[in-house]
């Protein structure tokens, strides 16, 4: 459900009632006061109200895309990203790797619409940030604090890929030569850690890694995301048009 005047949606309904919880967040389920911030965030992953417009030429869909990318820089915090909006966390000073890329992304979508720079200079900002918390062999990790801290132990290959696919494509608009050395750091990280086709296991073989870890009753229980194989292979098609485009003739 959209709320107009934040230009935000609520997060959550109540599965029983199909009532729309505007005032306590299961997000949030420790906290007992809650604000309009944690109920609520300016949702624009994917950029679905764009592709409506493209697909129903309807002008309402525009406006509310647009409104939503407006939202997401009068929102966005002076380091680039958006703490103020699950699943990041301010008090704590966690941020969640690509919940900020995929609001930049829909950012470039807002630019690549409207031409307003705006929105190309704060996906900017967003994707100057994670050049900080990329590892020197092109990791990242799924557990990001601002004080520079992670867990080795969750390693995310969809966010070596993800900002790669950002950097490579605001290096196509003509900004951020600086990206260059992190999008070599992502590819030489995600070929040198695809999982053999060999593998025994048929559903790891060929995947790319995306750890998630758990332990419980003294027993460690490790998984691997398929969301790191799918965000691998779109970066390696974009850095194959970013690389050779210019060169299939």
């Amino acid at each position: 459900m959209y709320e107009p005047k934040s230009r935000m949606f609520y997060d959550a309904v109540d599965p029983k009632t199909g009532e729309v919880m505007k005032k306590w967040s299961p997000f949030w389920s420790e906290k007992k006061e809650q604000t309009l911030n944690d109920v609520a965030r300016p949702n624009n992953e994917g950029s679905i109200y764009k592709d409506m417009y493209e697909y129903t030429k309807d002008e309402k869909y525009k406006k509310l895309f647009i409104d939503l990318c407006e939202s997401l820089v009068e929102k966005q915090g002076k380091e680039g990203l958006w703490m103020d909006f699950t699943p990041n966390d301010k008090e704590a000073g966690y941020f969640h790797p690509r919940f900020n890329l995929w609001y930049a992304e829909s950012l470039l979508e807002g630019y690549d619409l409207t031409g307003d720079k705006r929105f190309l200079n704060a996906a900017l900002k967003t994707a100057k940030f994670y050049t900080k918390y990329q590892k020197k062999n092109g990791a990242f990790y799924y557990r990001n604090y601002l004080d520079g801290t992670g867990d080795k132990y969750s390693i995310s290959g969809s966010t070596t890929a993800f900002a790669g696919i950002l950097w490579i494509r605001l290096l196509k608009y003509g900004v951020g030569d600086e990206f260059k050395s992190n999008i070599e750091k992502s590819k030489k990280w995600i070929l040198k850690n695809q999982i053999s086709i060999n593998h025994a296991d048929k559903n790891l073989a060929g995947a790319f890694p995306e750890i998630r870890s758990k332990s419980k009753k003294g027993k460690l229980k490790i998984y691997n995301r398929d969301v790191g194989t799918s965000f691998c292979l779109r970066f390696l098609c974009d850095y194959y048009d970013y690389e050779f485009g210019d060169r299939k003739e």
